[in-house]
């Protein structure tokens, strides 16, 4: 089972850089662009994480929340990760010769820790991987402003039995590198 989505592809649009991540939330409300996002049960301050511009690739945004603070690079290395799958799949669907129209994109998924390492065009180590299950929706793209009704965004999610409120500690933060950026690999990476 998966997620469809209308995608919508304008050939002879020049190649956009990668999308940022956004990190919107922290533990203080006066830093600026940063506002608290929520506190648990415990106290900890939870953050979201989400990107800004898959859309131009014709794909949905990427969001995570409910992220303990200290596992910030974390929640933005899985959505580095996802987004270069994400990508990497568009670019083999449109490989295919189709140039519009809709496709599945598979709800549930193991994030493999290796495309942290290819989105930074780095070479794969054969790292740990993470299982993800992408619920629809809302982006906060600041693009989207004139358009709300393109808003889509795609939520990732433990998969149910693989971790709660435990998730980022026993199977994010083990799996994927721990990174802010990565030197690129020599010659051609997988």
């Amino acid at each position: 089972m998966g997620v469809f989505l209308s995608l919508e592809n304008r050939p002879g649009r020049p190649s956009p850089p990668a999308p940022p991540i956004r990190q919107a939330g922290s533990t203080s409300g006066d830093a600026p662009g940063r506002e608290r996002e929520a506190e648990d049960g415990a106290g900890l301050t939870r953050v979201r994480a989400e990107t800004a511009g898959l859309h131009r690739f014709g794909l949905p945004e990427l969001v995570v929340r409910g992220v303990p603070y200290g596992h910030m690079l974390t929640a933005a290395n899985l959505l580095r990760g996802l987004s270069y799958r994400l990508f990497a799949e568009q670019r083999e669907w449109l490989g295919g010769g189709r140039r519009a129209g809709e496709r599945e994109i598979l709800a549930r998924r193991i994030l493999d820790g290796d495309d942290v390492l290819r989105f930074w065009g780095a070479r794969p180590d054969g790292g740990g991987s993470v299982p993800v299950r992408l619920a629809r929706g809302v982006a906060e793209c600041p693009e989207y402003p004139e358009r709300p009704e393109r808003a889509v965004a795609l939520e990732a999610l433990p998969l149910p039995g693989h971790g709660g409120r435990d998730w980022w500690d026993e199977w994010a933060g083990p799996a994927l590198p721990t990174l802010a950026r990565a030197d690129p690999a020599p010659g051609p990476s997988n």
